[in-house]
């Protein structure tokens, strides 16, 4: 960055400096392009972070934030300030990750390259997919398993898929999930529960299946 560059940053900082999300987003509804350079500057990092947790690729995750940015500053005048500037950010941001995903199917094994990561990391989460009657280290072996929860995660319904790709898949704490989706912590708990069980179910039902066909053969 140049020095010229690095000044006229610093001003822009300073000029909002001590006014809230929601009057920087009031200035920018007015037409002030420092004022967008300045919500740009306070969110971008956090719309990074959020993307790349929906979809574990930096590349993607940056087309992510562009596409979100240009989403946010043609939608500007439709903000009416019933939520916070940040959770509005955030759903822009996570529905353009997801339209991503649905674009790029290619995506998908490497979606689930990272499940397996995250569940080496959370052994928590292997109870998701644990059956009683496996060990849990022969059933994460198998990316064919993964698939299945991405399959039967695509089945829940809207109120349960979201914290589920968010919380379960993308690592995000139910705190942060809360934010984003506007809802109660103790909702965000509900439906991660009500979608375990849900996926639970369809896991058992696939494994049950692949029993059926293998003593056919």
């Amino acid at each position: 960055m140049s020095a010229t560059a690095a000044v006229k940053r610093q001003r822009g900082s300073t000029e909002f400096a001590g006014l809230s999300d929601e009057d920087v987003m009031r200035a920018v509804q007015a037409g002030s392009v420092s004022a967008g350079s300045e919500l740009v500057r306070r969110f971008s990092n956090r719309m990074y972070r959020l993307a790349w947790r929906t979809v574990h690729s930096d590349e993607d995750a940056e087309d992510v934030v562009q596409t979100a940015w240009l989403k946010v500053f043609s939608r500007a005048q439709q903000f009416q300030f019933r939520s916070k500037v940040g959770t509005w950010l955030y759903r822009i941001t996570f529905t353009e990750a997801l339209l991503l995903l649905r674009r790029r199917p290619s995506r998908l094994s490497r979606r689930v390259e990272s499940l397996e990561r995250f569940s080496k990391q959370n052994p928590d989460h292997r109870a998701l997919v644990c059956d009683r009657g496996q060990e849990p280290d022969q059933l994460l072996q198998k990316r064919e398993l993964w698939m299945a929860v991405e399959q039967a995660a695509s089945k829940l319904e809207k109120l349960q898929r979201q914290p589920f790709l968010l919380c379960v898949l993308g690592g995000m704490s139910p705190k942060t999930c809360a934010i984003v989706l506007d809802i109660s912590y103790p909702a965000v708990k509900s439906r991660i529960h009500q979608a375990r069980l849900a996926i639970q179910r369809q896991l058992q039902e696939h494994l049950t299946g692949r029993v059926a066909k293998s003593r056919k053969v």
